[in-house]
């Protein structure tokens, strides 16, 4: 009976243990980044006013970097600042001569804005976060257009136009702690809605709001965290 007893305090005192090692604790400080980058082609096919056949194939390349910094304000509960950047640049080619090749304008993003970060710890290495963060976003935003001139050849314009506004996105993710102090984190996407402005040249004003819920693998970032006084 009394190594019973003495095995159930033994057993107790170790899910203590591990339930106090899966909890990041209120006073951590943290500082995190990611990563990603996913290609994508669009391929325009047409037939020319001579009755020949046109293609033209356009690749673009995106970049994106996310940077959060703050503290723990309560067990598994961080707030702080955040700074997302994405970058577009793109290459075109096409099957006619005649047609302009144009060069692709880079687009980009920037939001910037305060966020909150829960962890649910599983074990004491891997766990769940969902990060949600709202404040100032910038675009640069490029749009791909098809015409045709005088003599029915087709030609690929570019346009470019500035949007400014605010953002709120939930990111959903995991992280795996292979030290107490290291965690490395994986996302493939967020849940976020923008409301912002367009500013044209002719002066007439026009306002955005979309609501995207952008997952899967092009969407994929993989990053790591420092946790600040963590034991």
């Amino acid at each position: 009976m009394r190594n019973t007893v003495l095995l159930l305090a033994a057993l107790g005192s170790t899910l203590s243990a591990a339930q106090a090692q899966s909890t990041i604790g209120k006073g951590t400080g943290l500082l995190t980044g990611s990563v990603g980058y996913h290609t994508q082609t669009e391929n325009v096919s047409s037939t020319t006013g001579n009755g020949s056949a046109f293609s033209s194939t356009s690749r673009f390349g995106t970049f994106m970097l996310d940077l959060s910094v703050g503290g723990f304000v309560a067990d598994n509960l961080a707030l702080g600042l955040q700074l997302n950047h994405t970058v577009t640049g793109g290459s075109y080619t096409s099957s006619n001569n005649n047609s302009s090749s144009p060069s692709i304008p880079t687009a980009s993003t920037l939001r910037v804005g305060p966020m909150a970060q829960y962890y649910k710890m599983l074990s004491e290495q891997f766990g769940l976060t969902t990060m949600l963060g709202a404040g100032y976003e910038s675009d640069n935003n490029v749009s791909q257009s098809l015409y045709y001139n005088n003599y029915g050849n087709p030609s690929i314009y570019y346009s470019t136009r500035k949007q400014t506004g605010f953002y709120a996105a939930l990111t959903p993710g995991i992280i795996f702690f292979p030290v107490p102090k290291l965690g490395l984190t994986a996302s493939i996407g967020s849940l976020s809605y923008s409301r912002l402005k367009v500013k044209n040249d002719n002066n007439i004003d026009q306002t955005l709001n979309s609501l995207d819920a952008g997952f899967g693998l092009s969407q994929l970032q993989f990053g790591a965290g420092y946790y600040f006084g963590r034991k």
